[in-house]
């Protein structure tokens, strides 16, 4: 699951556990990227099995992504986990797009043999090539995954510095016409209290 790591993002993290609370009600392996992601897990109750500090920038996606099918590797190794859903973020809109995708048991269906196709010419046996070839598959999923989320939690946060300065906008607009009001009342006392001392006495 990928969360956010840094704050001012408003409500990102918690709409990805959201979208993943279908999954997280049943028994589960929780790894997570983004440290924002932490304080959900612990809010909602939910043990964290593995995490990782998500990304700063675009070129730490590689050496994530890696890291991250590392960790998936290991517990499919230790006969931890038989399947693999990744939940995350992207860019898309207001309120942002939560996909989901099952990355094991892989989908070979995924990919059908193109008809009349002519066999290639491979040096490793087909089966070890196919695991190969998934293996590097689901490493570009991942990838993706970090990319597309981390674009979604600096989107999330570009609209909510938006919403915060308009908001400061039109509380400042708010303040500026009552100071208006009030000096304006103070100039009226003023003129008031002038033109009265000035009536002569009777």
């Amino acid at each position: 699951l990928f969360a956010a790591e840094q704050g001012f993002a408003g409500g990102f993290s918690a709409r990805v556990f959201d979208a993943a609370a279908p999954l997280l009600a049943a028994p589960h392996r929780l790894l997570l990227a983004g440290d924002r992601g932490l304080l959900v897990a612990d809010e909602r109750g939910l043990a964290v099995d593995w995490s990782v500090p998500m990304i700063s920038h675009p070129g730490q996606a590689g050496a994530l992504a890696a890291r991250i099918t590392e960790a998936i590797y290991a517990r499919l190794a230790a006969g931890e986990a038989t399947a693999v859903t990744l939940v995350h973020a992207a860019p898309d809109g207001p309120v942002g797009n939560i996909v989901t995708r099952t990355l094991v048991p892989f989908d070979y269906a995924r990919f059908p043999a193109p008809p009349h196709a002519v066999a290639p010419r491979i040096t490793l046996p087909p089966d070890a090539l196919l695991a190969r070839l998934a293996e590097e598959y689901v490493f570009a999923e991942i990838a993706e995954a970090v990319m597309l989320s981390f674009a979604a939690e600096n989107e999330a946060r570009m609209r909510a510095m938006i919403a915060a300065h308009d908001n400061v906008s039109e509380t400042l607009s708010d303040l500026i016409g009552q100071s208006r009001r009030l000096r304006q009342e103070e100039i009226t006392d003023e003129i008031t209290e002038l033109a009265t001392a000035s009536l002569p006495l009777r």
